[in-house]
């Protein structure tokens, strides 16, 4: 059973609203796609607001089920680091440069959608606040620490930009993922008065 913090519940309800809504206006042939989706700055249909907008976007029911039960899993314990604004701040940063990185790297002829650049930047943080913690993968009946999947997971992007010819948008997995270990490493080694950040 999970339990679902304030800033974790607000996103995964979005998250399922915005697909439930993407299927009832594609059903009437009204192209949301255009309009939310990321399509990288050099192109026509790109508007800063898309940004933020597609972070909340899935092509597929796999596709936002596998993102929000890892999100569910292990967000609230990355909200519980922050305060509940700032976890929606860290959530939404980690987007941002999700698709940046994607961008540069890939370019956008097609638009990007889904939570998985953000999905990973919770992935990182919480492999930084806790590295021992076991964790559970589907089908298999042992605990691993959350350092070995994650570091795997993040090794396995890598990888897969060289040899994956997928529709996966694996520079911006790592995006995400690098900019959640940027973050915390602001925090924990340059920030001034974190503590005091952390009150509000």
């Amino acid at each position: 059973m999970f339990k679902l913090s304030k800033g974790v519940k607000a996103i995964f309800y979005i998250n399922i609203a915005m697909f439930l809504l993407s299927i009832v206006l594609a059903v009437l042939n009204i192209p949301i796609l255009n309009y939310l989706s990321f399509w990288g700055w050099d192109q026509p249909y790109f508007f800063p607001t898309q940004f933020i907008t597609y972070q909340f976007l899935h092509a597929n029911l796999m596709h936002i089920l596998f993102n929000m039960i890892t999100f569910i899993s292990i967000a609230p314990s990355v909200e519980s680091y922050f305060s509940t604004n700032r976890f929606y701040i860290y959530y939404l940063t980690c987007g941002v440069f999700s698709a940046v990185l994607h961008t540069i790297m890939v370019g956008n002829e097609d638009p990007l959608v889904g939570a998985s650049g953000s999905v990973f930047g919770m992935l990182s943080l919480f492999g930084l606040l806790m590295p021992n913690v076991k964790l559970s993968i589907l089908f298999l009946p042992i605990g691993i620490k959350a350092k070995y999947i994650i570091i795997s997971l993040f090794l396995i992007e890598i990888v897969s930009t060289f040899i994956s010819h997928d529709n996966v948008s694996h520079w911006g997995h790592i995006g995400g993922f690098l900019t959640g270990s940027l973050i915390f490493l602001y925090e924990k080694y340059l920030a001034k008065n974190v503590n005091i950040c952390r009150a509000y």
